[in-house]
């Protein structure tokens, strides 16, 4: 059953923002048996991204400084905030019209990017992993160190956008080219050899899951354990 989005009048920004946090923090204990596939199938990516690293920058270590990998790594460093410079263009376009939907996709461009930085910047530093324009070693972790290559924050922002604005206008006019932006992104950070493969991978699949989330939060009942912040405190809650 749809509900309308859960973004109240009487809700200001902070508490929304930390509600969706603790709803993103707590989505592990909504999983189903159906998910299972899902993950199995994102692991498998993620492996598959493990499993090149060696090679794919062997490859590109050589053109890390040529006149292309430059632009691309200038175009990567401003299309990482394209959920920020399109977020602004829906919010003016909810202000003068009154669109509802504009006003959402805002408010979920300007979120996304938020908690899925948020949670890939922890990430980074947890991981500790080494960058592979320091090292030929995919597998050189030091945890809680200044090695920040896993995941591609500049990918996390990328997908995060994409899926946003594919999610809510799904046509193919939208979905193509948000995804092959999103994706040359990616490819920017390693063809300037700023990243792994793999870092590549999780941070378009934690971009993409982040925003997901979000959306699906504000459009269905989604059964399972519910963590809510507010005026009176922490609440929990599960819905059967």
């Amino acid at each position: 059953m749809a509900l309308p989005s859960p973004v109240r009048a009487d809700t200001n920004i902070v508490t929304q923002t930390l509600q969706d946090g603790a709803f993103l923090a707590t989505s592990p204990l909504r999983l189903h048996k159906e998910d299972i596939p899902v993950g199995i199938g994102v692991l498998a990516i993620l492996g598959g991204g493990f499993a090149v690293d060696r090679l794919t920058r062997r490859n590109l270590f050589l053109h890390e400084n040529d006149p292309a990998a430059k632009d691309l790594r200038q175009y990567g460093d401003v299309a990482q905030f394209s959920g920020l410079i399109f977020g602004a263009g829906f919010a003016v376009h909810s202000l003068a019209t009154d669109d509802q939907k504009s006003k959402e996709t805002a408010w979920l461009a300007a979120e996304s990017l938020g908690w899925a930085t948020g949670i890939g910047g922890v990430a980074k530093v947890v991981v500790g992993r080494e960058r592979p324009s320091m090292t030929d070693d995919p597998f050189q972790f030091k945890m809680f160190s200044s090695n920040v290559s896993f995941p591609s924050g500049h990918t996390t922002a990328a997908f995060a956008a994409a899926d946003v604005f594919s999610e809510q206008y799904p046509t193919w006019k939208v979905i193509a080219p948000a995804y092959v932006a999103a994706t040359a992104v990616g490819f920017s950070r390693l063809y300037a050899n700023q990243h792994w493969v793999s870092d590549v991978v999780a941070g378009a699949l934690l971009g993409t899951a982040v925003s997901h989330t979000l959306r699906k939060r504000r459009h269905q009942v989604d059964k399972g354990w519910h963590f809510t912040a507010g005026p009176q405190g922490i609440q929990i809650s599960r819905q059967f």
